[in-house]
């Protein structure tokens, strides 16, 4: 079996179907496993599913691109093959779509977080005056 060389999708249109769908499944189920990270907020396994995403991220996009240029190759392929490249596309879209909307939440949680610690950090200055000694020791003082 024949291969492209800049994409790795077969010259057989229903093996490069297959290989597409392959490669959708594999992010499909990457994304099922940034879900379940984003859910139980375990920051340590979605940065380590970034990079696994990030290299099949690319496989995808080079061979979508591909399919996208040979859309007239594909179309005696099995009808039920397409139906299935289709199901996994809008699951893949809808998973996407999901897990930066949880991203968003957690990084607008985050910064109302970090705001309110600022503006409590800034009620604290005006409330206490720090001042250091000629021995570079903290000599504290109420506000004045």
């Amino acid at each position: 079996m024949q291969t492209d060389r800049r994409t790795g999708l077969p010259t057989n249109a229903t093996a490069a179907i297959q290989k597409l769908i392959q490669v959708s499944q594999k992010l499909v189920d990457l994304s099922e496993r940034e879900t379940q990270a984003l859910l139980q907020r375990d920051m340590l396994a979605f940065a380590i599913i970034q990079d696994e995403k990030e290299s099949i991220t690319g496989q995808y996009t080079k061979a979508s691109e591909e399919f996208r240029a040979r859309l007239d190759d594909f179309r005696n392929v099995e009808k039920s093959l397409l139906g299935r490249l289709e199901v996994l596309q809008k699951n893949l879209a809808e998973k996407t779509h999901g897990n930066n909307a949880m991203v968003v939440q957690m990084k607008q949680r985050a910064e109302a977080g970090t705001q309110k610690t600022l503006l409590m950090a800034q009620e604290f200055g005006q409330q206490k005056r720090v001042r250091m000694n000629d021995n570079n020791q903290i000599k504290e003082r109420g506000a004045e």
